[in-house]
């Protein structure tokens, strides 16, 4: 098992795990053996693109894990190895996960006691550890949650329309405002968010989990509507079908323009019928 901690920008590993493919070919040229493993095995990493390891309690922290094991899993574990798992990620084909802006991974940070994954308050370890038992460590800093808020009307229709609201949504310097993603999670799996179809994002972004991108005033605050899922097929369609039943909205900030302070909320449960 191999564990390390980088900070090293992705392109730049990269870049160095090609001249060590390199020089395995060289190497076996000359007719010698090489592990292919031990040559590019310490090039996992884990960055934030923001260089930003502090989230707040209850939110998630946004991370880019690359060059782990290719088309393999990696967990997240709190404090140690074998800690409480506190979530598992596919890995592409490059043992990527999460490398593109919107589409940053992120790792939840329970403030919920009676969570396996509690996170209390303070400086702790993200053990990372992918198929091949590689490990890639990261020390971050749980703050006090942000006073951030979403809210919402608490009953809506299939395909109709549901008033959103929320407060707080600043940029980590304060001058402006913080780009917010409103997502729909359904309350009873809250693993499970309502995602559009391939070729219907929301405006302005890839990422098919986000149904709106706000932009709040100067003081952080803002009001939007988001138009509900309708059916599983056209421009307003959804993956699982939205159906009657309780979700909430969940709004994020921090890697969707540069020098947005991380922020997460719930919203309130609504009932759709």
């Amino acid at each position: 098992m191999n564990t390390l901690t980088t900070t090293e920008a992705p392109a730049r590993r990269r870049w160095q795990r090609r001249l060590a493919a390199l020089a395995i070919a060289t190497v076996a040229t000359a007719g010698f053996a090489v592990s292919a493993d031990a040559a590019l095995a310490d090039s996992a990493a884990i960055t934030n693109a923001n260089g930003d390891y502090s989230a707040p309690q209850g939110g998630q922290w946004t991370f880019e894990a690359t060059d782990f094991a290719a088309g393999g899993t990696l967990d997240v574990y709190l404090d140690s190895a074998s800690g409480p798992l506190l979530r598992s990620y596919d890995l592409d084909a490059n043992g990527d996960a999460g490398t593109v802006p919107p589409d940053y991974t992120r790792v939840p940070l329970s403030s919920k006691t009676t969570d396996a994954g509690y996170v209390s308050v303070g400086t702790h370890t993200l053990y990372f550890v992918d198929s091949d038992l590689t490990t890639v460590t990261r020390a971050i800093s749980v703050t006090t949650p942000d006073t951030v808020s979403v809210t919402s009307a608490t009953t809506a229709t299939v395909g109709g329309t549901l008033s959103v609201s929320g407060s707080g949504w600043i940029t980590t310097d304060a001058s402006g405002s913080a780009l917010v993603a409103l997502k729909i999670i359904d309350s009873t799996n809250t693993a499970t968010s309502i995602n559009h179809l391939s070729g219907y994002p929301a405006s302005g972004t890839t990422n098919l989990t986000i149904w709106v991108l706000v932009h709040p005033d100067s003081s952080g605050n803002f009001t939007a509507t988001i138009q509900l899922p309708s059916g599983t097929s056209g421009a307003n369609g959804s993956s699982p079908a939205f159906t009657s039943g309780t979700y909430y909205i969940q709004a994020l900030a921090g890697s969707l323009q540069t020098g947005d302070k991380a922020g997460s909320a719930q919203g309130p449960v609504f009932t759709v019928s």
